[in-house]
């Protein structure tokens, strides 16, 4: 079984000085409080570390613990990250203007980028430490990891629910609204039958031994517009004890009167579920690289219209032809899964039409590598 004693760099060493979340003057209000909604920020205190830009050498599955330690202690050896750390830092998160800003205690900016260029954000306990890695991008061949420090797990946990938040707000809002409080409304509906609400909490606390929890560690945030129903799992290796927590969406079903009878067929529904929005998810991250600010936004609107039954999936699917253009249409052919049942037929012959291969999609190549490099993970 591993252990972690064997990872030593002076920054890991310097993690066991970080103040404990007593001796804040100043704690900043809960994200889910009014000040989110009534400000349209929230405010983090972290400790910044720096930034890395990963190279093709740099193992891109940061999931397992080891490997973003180990990440973090070699570029540490090769000068990319510094081994001090910025005291007091802070995160603010911006609805209004959507845009995340790292500053220093001077209230310098140390790193500004809008919530979408954040692809995925993992959480390291290590040594009563509370690390965070965030992987963004800033140009499409360049991909970045920022990494900085939380004071406890429930500071992450928090950072993380605004991330998401954040990026939803993005996709969900009316684009001819700049309105908080209309992105704020649009936020509580629904975009499908087994979406329902955006927010998360902490629900359950318990303790395994590691022989049934696999060592890694699970990210608790990802780039995903979507009221996910996934349970985003944090799972903490440590020597021989493991913690974990559970943190569920909200979701409001009525009892099935049958319900022995329904537990397969709801089962294999959930699961469908998990991989559509697993598909939703990777596709929109791929976008990102593809379309320009105006044109997410755009794909955003088209894509929420549809799903609250606004517009027909026909006319999404043209819309959406017309805003990618001639060059574009080959991520049509990823949007394959994105189909009803009932639309299958018409979509194949839409691509057919505009010549567009229908092979098998990027987006189904991520989701069965993700399933593949998962499938001892809880969900």
């Amino acid at each position: 079984m591993f252990t972690f004693t064997s990872v030593s760099s002076p920054f890991l060493n310097h993690l066991s000085r970080t103040p404990s979340r007593h001796s804040r003057i100043h704690r900043p209000p809960s994200p889910w409080s009014n000040n989110l909604a009534d400000n349209g920020k929230a405010t983090f205190f972290v400790q910044y570390a720096g930034t890395i830009e990963l190279s093709q050498a740099d193992d891109k599955d940061l999931s397992y613990k080891k490997k973003l330690l180990m990440l973090i202690y070699r570029h540490q050896l090769e000068n990319n990250l510094s081994t001090n750390l910025t005291e007091r830092s802070t995160v603010q998160l911006h609805i209004t203007t959507e845009i995340m800003t790292f500053m220093d205690s001077d209230q310098n900016t140390i790193l500004s980028l809008a919530p979408q260029n954040t692809i995925m954000c993992y959480y390291v306990e290590y040594r009563l430490n509370h690390i965070m890695a965030m992987k963004f991008i800033r140009t499409t061949e360049k991909i970045e990891l920022a990494v900085f420090l939380m004071f406890d797990r429930r500071d992450a946990d928090d950072l993380c629910s605004s991330m998401d938040y954040c990026f939803r707000s993005i996709y969900i809002a009316n684009e001819y609204s700049s309105n908080i409080a209309n992105k704020l409304s649009l936020l509580k509906l629904p975009l499908s039958a087994t979406q329902s609400n955006t927010a998360t909490s902490i629900s359950s606390i318990k303790n395994n031994n590691t022989q049934n929890v696999p060592n890694k560690e699970t990210t608790i945030w990802h780039s995903d517009p979507n009221l996910s129903v996934e349970t985003s799992t944090i799972v903490t290796t440590e020597s021989s004890t493991s913690s974990e927590i559970n943190i569920p969406a909200h979701r409001h079903h009525r009892r099935d009167r049958n319900s022995k009878k329904s537990t397969k067929s709801a089962e294999s529904s959930t699961k469908g579920i998990k991989s559509y929005l697993h598909i939703i998810r990777n596709y929109l991250v791929h976008l990102q690289k593809e379309l320009n600010q105006e044109e997410l936004t755009k794909f955003g609107d088209l894509l929420s219209r549809w799903q609250a039954e606004k517009i027909t999936f026909r006319s999404f699917v043209e819309q959406t032809s017309n805003l990618y253009g001639e060059s574009r249409l080959y991520l049509l052919n990823e949007m394959e899964h994105f189909a009803p049942v009932e639309e299958q037929i018409w979509f194949e012959e839409f691509l057919k039409d505009l010549n567009v291969n229908t092979t098998t999609s990027s987006t189904e190549t991520l989701l069965l590598e993700e399933q593949s490099g998962n499938s001892n993970t809880q969900i």
